[in-house]
Formats: C-alpha cells, sequence, structure tokens
C-alpha cells in the first residue's frame, strides 16, 4: 500500500511520535492483496436495478481495508478497535506514555501573540485563533507547530510525564463522512477524552477512491476535502494520512467483507441490454453481477 503522511503534529516526544506513526503504518502495510502489495482489481462491473435497467455497481468492499487495518492494531500493536468514548466509537485508540514537553499560554499573552503571529507571518491569525486558545490555554498540548516555534517566548514549557490518547478515523465514505468522522475527534478532544486525532482516507479519486469504488459514494479523498479547508476550525492536533493501492489488475481477487479475496463465480447464462451482452456471474454473496462480453477478465 502506498502511505501518505499528509501533516503530522509536533508531540514533544519523538520516541512516542515514532511508536505511533510506526503502528499506524505497519497496519496500513499490513493491508495485502499479492505477496506483499495491495494491488486491487478495478473491472467494471454491472447489475440490474429494480427497474431492470443495467447500471454500474462496486463489487470491492470498504470492510476490507478497515477491517484488516483494524485487526492488525489489534492483534499485533495492542489498541484497542471500535472504542467507545461519551457516547462515541473510534476505530482504534490507544495510550502512550512517556515525558512531554508541554507548551501553556497565559490569558494576558494570547493577544500579544496573535498580534507576533501577524506580524512574522504577514496572514491574519484568525484561522487558527481558536485553536491556540484551546490547546495551549484551556489545555496543555505537547510541543509546538513550525509556525509558533519562532514565537515560543509567549509560552511556558515544563516536561511532564503524560499518558497520551490517541484516537483513529480511517474514513472510506464519502466527503460528508469525513467530516463527521474529523468532527467526532474533534468533539472527544473538546471533551477531554483525545489528545491526538489520526485521520486515514484516500489520497486522491483518480489513483484511489474512484477506482477501488467506481460509481459510488465512497469517493472521498484529501483531493477534495484539501478544496474545502477540512481541517480549518478543529483545534484537536490532528495528523492525515493518505492512502493508495500499490497498482491495479483485473486478475487478482476482489475485496470481501470479511478480509479474505473472493472471485465472482460465473454462470451459463447471458443478457443482451441496451445493445450490449453480458455473461451473468454471481459474487461472493450470490448477487447477480453482469460482465460485458469480451471483457479482459473473461
Amino acid at each position: 500500500m502506498k502511505i501518505y503522511w499528509k501533516g503530522i503534529v509536533p508531540l514533544g516526544n519523538e520516541v512516542v511520535a515514532s511508536r505511533i506513526k510506526n503502528d499506524v503504518q505497519s497496519a496500513l502495510s499490513s493491508i495485502r492483496t499479492r505477496g506483499s502489495d495491495f494491488i486491487v482489481n478495478d473491472s467494471n462491473w454491472y447489475w440490474r436495478n429494480p427497474t431492470g435497467k443495467v447500471r454500474p455497481t462496486v463489487v470491492n468492499s470498504a470492510k476490507f481495508i478497515t477491517g484488516n487495518f483494524q485487526r492488525h492494531l489489534e492483534r499485533n500493536r495492542g489498541w484497542q478497535i471500535e472504542k467507545c468514548l461519551c457516547g462515541q466509537r473510534v476505530d482504534a485508540y490507544s495510550e502512550f506514555e512517556g515525558v512531554f514537553e508541554i507548551y501553556t499560554l497565559r490569558e494576558e499573552d494570547f493577544l500579544p501573540l496573535l498580534h507576533a503571529y501577524e506580524r512574522l507571518h504577514k496572514r491574519s491569525s484568525g484561522p487558527i485563533a481558536t485553536q491556540l486558545y484551546v490547546q495551549h490555554l484551556q489545555k496543555q498540548t505537547p510541543a509546538l507547530s513550525d509556525d509558533l516555534r519562532p514565537l515560543h517566548k509567549y509560552f511556558s514549557r515544563i516536561s511532564r510525564t503524560v499518558s497520551l490518547r490517541v484516537g483513529v478515523e480511517f474514513e472510506t465514505g464519502n466527503v460528508a463522512s469525513s467530516f463527521r468522522a474529523a468532527n467526532k475527534l474533534e468533539q472527544l478532544y473538546q471533551l477531554g477524552e483525545l489528545d491526538l486525532g489520526v485521520f486515514i482516507t484516500s489520497i486522491d479519486k483518480p489513483s484511489c477512491a474512484a477506482r477501488i469504488w467506481p460509481i459510488s459514494n465512497r469517493n472521498g479523498s484529501f483531493q477534495e476535502l484539501e478544496r474545502r479547508s477540512f481541517a480549518k476550525g478543529l483545534a484537536i492536533p490532528l495528523w492525515h494520512v493518505g492512502f493508495a493501492p500499490d497498482g491495479f489488475d483485473c486478475t487478482v481477487g476482489y475485496l470481501s467483507d470479511d478480509g479474505s479475496l473472493y472471485q465472482m463465480r460465473k454462470t451459463e447464462r447471458h443478457l443482451i441490454a441496451e445493445g450490449t451482452r453480458f455473461e451473468i456471474w454471481h459474487d461472493v454473496k450470490g448477487q447477480e453481477r453482469l460482465l460485458p462480453v469480451n471483457h479482459p477478465s473473461t
């Protein structure tokens, strides 16, 4: 699997940061379909809808990806999956104890910091003002982001043993689902249940989302999220991780709900619709799937 670390918020403890990154990377790398690679069969299949019209359909399951990711974190890295926090479930949760550099901000230094930020970066501090207030005045957040390091004199720094609580959301749905997942992490941060969020989704549509799940609502990606200023307004320290298959091959098995691969089962029946001749196949659940005659898979 191709893994893209879109953003890593500094934590003030490189050992813990490396452990979290290695755990997530290991779990993503465990998602394989051929040898050590994540190869996806992106063949175009069709179905007959209730009106009898032939339409494109999705045959790869998102649960294959998220399920294998969760199982690896739980069995090999000791994370809790489907962790319930204040009535909300996160895909994975773990705690990492260590000595962190904590940066706090006094109320009287908040406005001077915003003015200094604007003078230094020549841009408005409005987009990050709430984040700054929550992270460093209301809460005790480890480390400083790169754009705040030149302004470290406005903060008080202490070293403290902390149990860093990390929540992961792996989103394979549409853009709205991605915003809901991120807002869930934000809410749990505001409620004092999380200290760091890790958000994972497709890197883009052309090389990932729209090829694993063509013609579906599972097309959310960082490509779209970044156009919508996805992280703006979030106070939670958030790591962004993108993924994509290593490649595509119409001979590899399809992704099943249970984390295994499956093959379509051919029948001896055919169908002619809208001038095209289709072979009738069955998927892993016995549902009818249609394949145009002379498709490479045949």
